[in-house]
């Protein structure tokens, strides 16, 4: 789970950061590029860039829920299965 306590280091938070950053990032850029190639009807471009910038933080949670799904879980796992062979 993920705690905003900075006090702390924290890999999984560090990389909801930094996922999150990215797809923000990406959500910001994305409009920039696709306005060489675009031609907006008024009012459009601002749906856009907050289209995409959701996307984009969308996308970051996406990839952190399947980080934590396939690596946290199945580690958590193997874990608890050593644990009850040592026992």
């Amino acid at each position: 789970m993920i705690t905003f306590d900075f006090s702390k280091p924290s890999i999984l938070r560090n990389i909801f950061l930094a996922f999150m950053a990215f797809g923000f990032s990406m959500g910001v850029l994305f409009p920039i590029f696709a306005n060489l190639f675009v031609e907006w009807k008024d009012g459009m471009l601002v749906w856009f860039v907050i289209s995409c910038i959701i996307a984009g933080l969308s996308i970051g949670l996406l990839n952190f829920w399947l980080l934590n799904k396939i690596a946290v879980s199945d580690n958590k796992c193997n874990l608890r299965n050593r644990k009850s062979q040592l026992s």
